[in-house]
């Protein structure tokens, strides 16, 4: 009797030692999943860049985004872009990852510079861990503690003429002591090739235990050769995300703001991750301004053969019947003015996967009012039909002057084998003040307003230009 209480008591014991187990693994597990999706990592910005943002629902991601500012150092030798790397405690080596978030192809390929923030000498004891374009990883022996490191990481070579030069970025060249690699456990790995970045498995896991180097931010040489924003590439896993939130959608569009060109033709910039695809864009204007903005246009699921971008009139919010024309509105990626100053259309076609960035623009008349103006940009693309025949050359585009009239869509059929996807629409805001441009902007290139020269008719007559 006395045995069998003693064992029933010691089964409940048991139990409740298994829940217990199982209830604090539970937490644990939370703990990470929260971690994992509910810490902000995209710290603020040291660029004086406003965050354009328009109110999507933001994405979440679990590689950080590292602050991103400026430095002064010798560009020539090192390249214009470095990270910087903080060290706090006195070890053998140091291992830092660095989600840097490369928009260059094969960075294993190319070299990395470290070099002592306080003596200005390279450190050669340092290795490659693991290279991708998404992150880094690398261990290194510190030389002075506490102190500041930096990895220049595009330094290049520049040949040829300046104002044709050309550049080459020299392959990884690291040469770490014998007696550094034996401390790090690399001793038995008898000819060992650092540039092959092929480690074992046991050495990666001890390598990720040294002591970690805090990464404090990007910096580039000067702004016109930041990648932030729209150089910061997302990583195929948020680009994933992104695709399955919207599992219906063939294309995307993002629009943009002039300050920051899309330059990505392959790569989604992780801005527009985070703030998703807008369907409204705010921008500022004078009168007389020709006001330029971008629509990126991403075909995600499939292959555009070409689109067409209809514009509206923009009604001033406080008085509807003051407006400025739709024939004010302008895509030069699907029309133009050619040399002899006739209208021409033309195939803008996005391969699947690419991102086209569409330049527009509105004209602003000069004694226009003050105020917020409203309207409507609408992009329609058009792709192959289920056959796949025909060429881009041969594309029946619908008439853009019966469009642009009535705001209406095109036929669901465009010629032989071409089909219409769902238009996108997006309002376009514009808030309008100050004093009258009487250059339209030109006089500014950061307003690109120099794009309307495209279109230009001032060689068509026999009059001597203006100085």
């Amino acid at each position: 009797m006395g045995f069998s209480l003693f064992f029933m008591s010691r089964q409940k014991k048991l139990k409740f030692k298994a829940k217990i187990f199982w209830f604090l693994s539970l937490i644990f597990f939370f703990l990470v999943l929260f971690n994992c999706l509910g810490v902000e990592f995209l710290h603020p910005v040291n660029l004086n860049h406003p965050d354009l943002s328009f109110g999507f629902q933001p994405k979440v991601s679990c590689l950080p985004v590292l602050d991103y500012g400026l430095g002064q150092w010798n560009s020539e030798k090192y390249g214009n872009h470095r990270v910087v790397l903080r060290v706090e405690k006195k070890s053998p080596a140091v291992y830092a990852f660095v989600p840097w978030r490369r928009r260059d192809y094969q960075p294993e390929k190319k070299k990395l510079i470290l070099v002592d923030g306080s003596t200005g000498k390279e450190i050669k004891n340092f290795i490659r861990l693991s290279i991708s374009r998404e992150k880094g990883e690398i261990l290194f022996e510190p030389q002075t503690v506490p102190g500041d490191y930096y990895l220049y990481y595009l330094p290049n070579v520049m040949t040829g003429r300046s104002n044709y030069p050309t550049v080459v970025y020299p392959p990884p060249d690291e040469k770490p002591s014998p007696k550094w690699l034996q401390k790090i456990g690399l001793e038995s790995e008898a000819g060992l090739d650092l540039a092959r970045l092929s480690y074992p498995a046991s050495f990666m896991a001890s390598a990720r235990g040294f002591p970690a180097a805090e990464v404090a931010g990007i910096q580039s040489i000067d702004e016109l050769n930041s990648f932030y924003p729209l150089e910061v590439i997302a990583t195929k896993e948020e680009v994933n995300q992104l695709l399955k939130l919207h599992p219906g959608r063939k294309y995307f569009l993002f629009p943009e703001d002039r300050k920051y060109p899309i330059k990505m033709a392959t790569d989604l910039p992780y801005r527009w991750i985070k703030r998703g695809a807008a369907d409204v864009f705010s921008g500022e204007a004078q009168p007389g301004e020709f006001y330029a903005f971008q629509l990126g246009l991403w075909a995600a699921r499939v292959a555009v053969a070409d689109l067409e971008v209809v514009f509206s009139k923009l009604k001033k919010k406080e008085n509807p019947s003051v407006t400025i024309p739709a024939s004010a509105g302008v895509c030069f990626n699907t029309e133009g003015i050619d040399w002899k100053g006739n209208h021409f259309d033309k195939i803008c076609a996005v391969e699947k996967g690419k991102i086209q960035a569409l330049w527009c623009g509105y004209q602003i008349p000069n004694d226009i009012p003050p105020g917020i103006y409203q309207g409507q940009v609408i992009v329609i693309p058009y792709v192959r039909g289920k056959e796949g025949k025909g060429k881009e050359e041969n594309l029946i585009k619908p008439s853009p002057s019966s469009a642009k009239a009535s705001l209406g869509l095109p036929s669901e059929e465009l010629g032989s084998g071409r089909q219409k996807l769902s238009p996108t629409t997006l309002t376009l805001e514009l808030t309008i003040s100050g004093d009258p441009l009487p250059d339209h902007g030109d006089s500014q290139p950061q307003r690109h307003s120099r794009l309307r020269w495209l279109n230009s008719t001032i060689a068509l007559d026999d009059e001597v230009v203006k100085p």
